[in-house]
């Protein structure tokens, strides 16, 4: 898959691998130490899913258990005409995310600090996780959820995962797989519609 970036998506993302770094002493936002690692590793694999499942997004966008803003800020730098909504339910990772988006100057995304399972959305949505939970827990997670169009769950496309989708079956009336591959790894976008 070829990415295209502009300057300017280049230059946020960028930035925003650097101020996760930065901040990760205070925040504990991830396991990286270096900067260039972190970007070609998460930053560009969250840039390669929004390609491969983009046509199956409604425009409001609901990232839970964002963590360190992955998808959600990725997804938000790389498309400003998504609506992100970023859920966390730990405040400190919020809190930097909040820094991060005045930081970048975005104005498509608002973090909420809150758990999952609780978070209400008023607009028809995607709920999209990277490095949430299994496919049955994120599932039961946001079942009955109003105004749920589906589920976008980021995986490496491997036998765990398949094991994942078969133990999840009963809760799953449909899905898509959208495919792609990062650092030599399968890769895919999991588009689950439940039951």
């Amino acid at each position: 898959m070829q990415l295209e970036l502009t300057k300017t998506q280049e230059k946020n993302l960028k930035a925003l691998a650097e101020q996760i770094i930065d901040r990760n002493t205070q925040h504990n936002l991830t396991g990286y130490k270096n900067i260039e690692k972190l970007y070609k590793e998460q930053i560009i694999d969250c840039v390669k899913a929004l390609h491969a499942c983009k046509t199956g997004l409604e425009k409001t966008v609901v990232d839970c258990g964002s963590g360190a803003g992955l998808p959600g800020l990725v997804w938000g730098v790389m498309d400003s005409s998504l609506s992100i909504v970023t859920i966390d339910s730990n405040l400190k990772k919020i809190n930097f995310q909040t820094k991060a988006i005045k930081n970048l100057q975005l104005n498509n995304i608002k973090p909420i600090h809150t758990r999952t399972e609780d978070h209400i959305e008023q607009k028809k949505h995607t709920i999209v996780t990277k490095a949430f939970s299994s496919v049955k827990k994120t599932i039961e997670v946001n079942k009955n959820k109003k105004n749920k169009k589906n589920l976008m769950l980021i995986k490496k496309d491997n036998e765990k995962t398949h094991q994942e989708l078969l133990d999840a079956a009963p809760l799953i009336y449909d899905y898509k797989r959208h495919t792609y591959s990062h650092n030599k790894e399968s890769m895919v976008v999991l588009e689950i519609y439940d039951s």
